[in-house]
Parts: C-alpha cells; structure tokens; sequence
C-alpha cells in the first residue's frame, strides 16, 4: 500500500503534464501507442519517448527509491 501512494505521488508530482497523460492512457487505460498517437496528435515515436522518460523519471524519484 505504501508503494503504491508513493508511486503515485511520484507520478503526480514529478512528471509533466503530458508524461502523466500518456502514462495514464498507456498503463490505466490499456490504450496501445498508436490510439494515444491519433487521440493526441502526435506520432507513435514521441508517445513512446515521452512514456520512457516519464518512467526514468519516476525511477529517479525520491519518493520511491527505497523501494527498489
């Protein structure tokens, strides 16, 4: 329980906007990168750079570092 409300702490406060749209479409929506591309109009190479540096962020965030 605790990994998860720091997981989404980190989400909410350390991402940007459209890291924390994408991720939630990607990951709490299923959507697969092609319906978030068209849903955002942007092209299926910067829905998955955005995704993976969103993620690195979260990697690096204090908030769950200890657990992992």
């Amino acid at each position: 329980m605790e990994m998860r409300e720091s997981l989404y702490k980190a989400i909410d406060e350390d991402l940007t906007d459209r890291q924390k749209e994408m991720i939630q479409m990607y990951y709490f929506n299923d959507m697969v990168m092609e319906e978030i591309a068209d849903k955002l109009g942007v092209t299926k190479g910067n829905v998955s750079i955005t995704i993976k540096r969103g993620l690195n962020r979260i990697k690096r965030s204090k908030k769950i570092k200890k657990f992992l």
